[in-house]
């Protein structure tokens, strides 16, 4: 074969099917430059760089991009050979001719390599100029998003460039293999008549459906029984795996079973709108339920990525405000021999010596123990290692004096009387604690309630916090030597006029350090460990981690909404074609153009949306699991959280709702047409 004829077939090979092979080469250029873009942010030194941070908690985002990227990779493999497939089937025919006409299967071959050559030059070539050029701006709206000073310079990561290359040059290689076998197993004459076979109508599978249906109710039930976030860990990657399964087995099986009881319904199916639209659904049910259910995956995760980046980005500031109420923040974990007063007048002082000043300085001591909780009775275990995470209870032990200090508040308690608080579970009556009982005088105040739950738990709850307030030191000292493992702890806080600089940070918090190991214990001062916390610095680690994460969100929601709308498109495409000869013999036989059009849209309709609903059932099923991940690392507003999902839902509904009207008009375009 010449090198004329060779380029001809694959020139209009690839322009006689543009309808498939635009799209194909659109989403291939998208989804290598996204790759190139995240690869190039990954490396380069304006963010980290030869164990250099560009700024606080840059590694963090780093190696968050890092693995966003791979996840894109991982992603685009599966996304491409997919597309690929649909490009291929729909070219089955053309491929069939050249045979007949007289071309061996290596003169085939070597056609499909020059098609392949070209698509891949196209979109890697494309894909890395567009990313190269785009990198800057993707840097520039990163650093806006985690509130960072802007950059200059040029952005250009050889190394991300290879790889980019690298990767998508294998994948469309695997591609090529694929497309070749597929040629060579099938002789021209099955090629050709590939549009005329039939498929039989498919049965309906009953234990199929009965296994869809039982790991549907499994995976919901492992979602919606998590209550913390390690239940909510551990439990993830089970769920997922459960609801995927059974998101293909029931759009397989279901939907037959669906389709079977419409047809069975005389009133419905003997109408002829309903007629064609369930006859035409029926008989290729198996591929086109794999296709919504993949439809159903992609929108599903699309959903989550969105809500969980909306809530991050919404609720960030809220969150650093409520764990931050103060400017800056001291955990001391054990005791020291340094009074109230003495704590805060040495740390005035070294703040004077950085010029700067610090007000509303206040002190709170407690104990701090990890015991296992039933029911009001609380004890010691050996081994915290041994403790469930839905038996352990992260207790704080407070005072009567550091209570109403702290609080300025009136309480009193007697002997055998406490005050508690637990963040999951209303206490009342009598406390069992180490074999020793107390009688609840009454819960923490709301007010006082508030400001403890900012000041002694961390973000992430593995376990029931509760405080319990007694009436003396002496009482809790009575209950610490009853369980060596409890420790001491002091908090101390207090404002600042304006922000301070890294360098004053730096030194206050040595010289900090260095004062309150006066007031220890020499035994103790190797395990003495003190966290003195700033909370701009906080605000700055919140904004470059989150922020990164909303970022990373966003791009691999880009990347599923592609795969969404290109799956759908070419579902569309490839039933219209294998639609366009049946709807030929209808119209012959005096069906009109208005009544091919009222089927189509009844037809897509049965079941095309049917994903987008499957999907935000998911959604709204996952968001007790999301709002425990999220509340491991912000302050999770029950209503701004809802409102979150049902904009997102909303935005999705109508993106989804155009691209089904834009596919809609392709599908009737093909079947209406006359060539």
């Amino acid at each position: 074969m010449s090198n004329k004829i060779f380029r001809k077939f694959v020139a209009e090979g690839i322009t006689k099917n543009k309808k498939i092979v635009l799209p194909f080469l659109v989403a291939g250029t998208i989804i290598v430059m996204i790759f190139n873009i995240l690869a190039s942010l990954a490396y380069t030194p304006y963010i980290y760089h030869d164990g250099i941070e560009a700024f606080y908690g840059a590694q963090i985002l780093s190696t968050l991009l890092e693995i966003s990227f791979k996840v894109v990779g991982f992603f685009s493999v599966i996304f491409i050979l997919y597309a690929n497939n649909f490009v291929m089937k729909n070219r089955r025919k053309e491929i069939g001719l050249y045979g007949v006409l007289g071309l061996s299967k290596k003169n085939i071959a070597i056609i499909l390599i020059g098609d392949m050559l070209v698509k891949a030059f196209i979109t890697i070539v494309c894909g890395l100029i567009l990313g190269t050029f785009l990198n800057k701006l993707m840097l520039l709206a990163l650093y806006k998003i985690i509130h960072q000073p802007p950059v200059s310079g040029l952005m250009l990561e050889p190394k991300s460039i290879i790889i980019t290359a690298v990767l998508f040059s294998i994948i469309y290689l695997v591609c090529l293999i694929s497309n070749i076998m597929s040629v060579n197993i099938c002789n021209p004459i099955e090629l050709l008549r590939s549009d005329k076979s039939g498929e039989k109508e498919p049965k309906v599978k009953v234990l199929m459906f009965i296994a869809g249906l039982a790991a549907l109710g499994c995976g919901y039930f492992i979602a919606l029984k998590a209550k913390s976030t390690m239940d909510a860990i551990q439990s993830l990657f089970t769920s997922i795996i459960l609801v995927i399964t059974a998101t293909y087995l029931l759009f397989i099986a279901g939907s037959i079973f669906i389709l079977k009881k419409l047809k069975n319904n005389k009133k419905y199916y003997y109408k002829t709108r309903n007629f064609i639209s369930v006859s035409n659904l029926i008989y290729r049910m198996k591929h086109n339920a794999a296709g919504l259910a993949s439809i159903c995956v992609l929108s599903t995760g699309v959903l989550i990525l969105l809500t969980s980046a909306a809530s991050l980005q919404i609720l960030g500031n809220k969150s650093i405000d409520t764990l931050y109420p103060n400017d800056i923040k001291i955990e001391i974990y054990d005791d020291n021999s340094l009074s109230d007063e003495e704590c805060i007048s040495g740390i005035e002082s070294i703040a004077d010596k950085q010029n700067e000043s610090v007000v509303n300085g206040k002190v709170l001591r407690y104990n701090s123990a990890l015991w296992v909780k039933s029911g009001n009775t609380f004890t010691a275990e050996e081994s915290e290692a041994l403790i469930g995470v839905n038996d352990g209870a992260d207790m704080y032990l407070l005072s009567l004096d550091n209570y109403n200090k702290y609080f300025g508040a009136d309480v009193k308690l007697d002997k055998d009387q406490v005050l508690v608080y637990s963040t999951k579970n209303d206490l009342s009556g009598e406390l069992n604690i180490l074999d020793k009982k107390f009688s609840i005088t009454g819960e923490v105040p709301e007010a006082d309630r508030d400001k403890l739950d900012k000041i002694i738990n961390p973000a992430m709850r593995l376990y029931e916090s509760v405080v319990v307030v007694f009436d003396s030191d002496e009482t809790i000292k009575s209950l610490t030597t009853l369980d060596k493992s409890s420790d001491p702890r002091m908090y101390i806080c207090f404002d600042t006029q304006r922000e301070w600089s890294a360098k004053k940070v730096a030194a206050f918090t040595k010289d900090v350090n260095e004062y309150l190991r006066s007031g220890l214990d020499p035994s103790k001062n190797e395990s003495y460990h003190v966290e003195v916390k700033f909370k701009q610095e906080e605000k700055a680690f919140f904004y470059n981690l989150y922020g990164g994460v909303f970022f990373v969100g966003l791009f691999l929601a880009v990347v599923f909404l592609m795969a969404t709308a290109l799956i759908i498109y070419y579902k569309q495409l490839s039933e219209g074609y294998e639609d366009k000869e049946r709807y030929r013999i209808l119209s012959c036989v005096g069906l009109t153009d208005k009544e091919i059009k009222q089927t189509i849209k009844r037809q897509v309709k049965l079941i095309f949306f049917l994903p987008l609903v499957t999907a935000i059932i998911h959604m709204a099923v996952a968001s007790k699991i999301i709002k425990l991940f999220l509340g491991s690392v912000i302050i999770v507003d029950t209503f701004t959280f809802i409102c979150s999902m049902v904009i997102v839902s909303l935005v999705f509904t109508v993106f989804y709702a155009i691209v089904y009207k834009f596919t809609s008009i392709q599908y009737y375009k093909i079947v209406n047409s006359n060539n």
